[in-house]
């Protein structure tokens, strides 16, 4: 057996005799093998590896924005139920009117309009079906109000009803050119608000 094994040796077979030092690359084919090596790497970057980055990059930022996006309805939805659950809480920071004060806060909506040189074409209240807000019953009324201004004078007409003591929400807005007068417009607003009943 031990024969066999030394007949087979690797020193005897003839690949056993070749060795990598009798390969040689001269310069030229040296240079060739590298360029041709940076080419396939440059390709593969602009082709491959390169749209592949770009597309990650705009994903994270959709991501980021629908991130953001859920994190703000989250926040929202949860202010939502808090207030359904303690109209109390509303109540404190905005005020409901009682049927009393309707004429009263007409009367408060024109002489903004007026602060702010708003012509009050027509006003008139609509009244809604009632609807419970945290088991409490609230009347809706809505005010009809057909306005002449100017745009910025318009903002700073909803910016002080915003900011006035009583709840207040701008249901509908529709903005029409006025042909004699480019500075001015035609708006028709329904402005609406709750009654305590």
């Amino acid at each position: 057996m031990k024969n066999l094994l030394d007949r087979l040796s690797l020193s005897r077979l003839p690949m056993g005799k070749l060795s990598l030092d009798k390969i040689h690359f001269d310069k030229k084919k040296k240079i060739i093998f590298i360029a041709g090596f940076i080419v396939v790497l440059l390709l593969d970057f602009i082709f491959f590896v390169n749209p592949q980055i770009r597309s990650i990059k705009a994903k994270g930022i959709q991501a980021a924005k629908l991130r953001r996006d859920i994190y703000n309805l989250n926040r929202d939805v949860a202010t939502m139920n808090e207030l359904r659950k303690n109209p109390e809480v509303l109540a404190r920071t905005k005020r409901f009117i009682s049927k009393e004060q309707t004429q009263l806060l007409l009367q408060s909506i024109s002489d903004v309009a007026r602060k702010y040189k708003i012509k009050i074409m027509e006003a008139k209240p609509n009244w809604t079906k009632d609807e419970n807000l945290g088991g409490a019953k609230y009347g809706g009324i809505n005010f009809v109000l057909s306005l002449f201004c100017d745009y910025h004078s318009l903002g700073s007409f909803f910016s002080e009803l915003e900011n006035m003591s009583y709840f207040i929400t701008v249901d509908e807005l529709k903005i029409s050119p006025n042909p004699q007068d480019y500075l001015n417009q035609r708006v028709s607003v329904i402005i609406k608000t709750y009654v305590r009943k």
